[in-house]
């Protein structure tokens, strides 16, 4: 996706996810950083605690 596609993907994810009106304290990310580079910035900033398992892994890389 292009950066203005994936703006606008995620401020439909984000509204999507606080349209569930869920007490998160929490979230877990498993897209790459392109996906969720405009993400963590709005949920940390709600309180929410952003991790990325796999930070810094390739696609297909595990222990």
């Amino acid at each position: 996706m292009r950066v203005s596609e994936r703006k606008t993907w995620s401020e439909l994810a984000i509204k999507q996810v606080d349209d569930l009106h869920l007490n998160l304290q929490q979230i877990d990310f498993y897209a790459g950083v392109k996906y969720r580079e405009y993400l963590i910035p709005v949920f940390e900033q709600k309180g929410i605690e952003c991790n990325v398992p796999l930070k810094g892994k390739g696609i297909g890389e595990r222990e």
